[in-house]
């Protein structure tokens, strides 16, 4: 049975450095994160163009079908800040279909 009040610590969400971090993050409030599985643009039916900038797509959890949580790397660009990084999420935002949060 899922917890419903799981206890957050600073260090929970300043150590999500790597997808392993972030599927234990997701394990850790209830998450089912066995369902862990690469996915392509394709699948997502998200067009190729948008996600150059994407190195890989991977399914990391699933609450009960009602919500499944995807994670999106990005690809190193050569750029100066994060701008570049900006640039990416903004054009991959208005192509997931269901996307309400980045």
């Amino acid at each position: 049975m899922p917890a419903y009040d799981v206890e957050l610590e600073t260090k929970d969400l300043q150590g999500l450095s790597s997808a392993d971090a972030v599927v234990g993050l997701f394990t850790k409030l209830g998450d089912d994160t066995s369902v862990r599985t690469s996915q392509t643009a394709g699948n997502l039916g998200i067009p190729e163009a948008v996600t150059r900038p994407v190195k890989r797509i991977e399914l990391v959890a699933d609450h009960q079908k009602l919500l499944q949580v995807y994670l999106f790397e990005l690809k190193r660009r050569n750029c100066r800040g994060d701008s570049c990084s900006r640039q990416s999420i903004s054009e991959l935002r208005g192509t997931i279909p269901a996307c309400t949060h980045f």
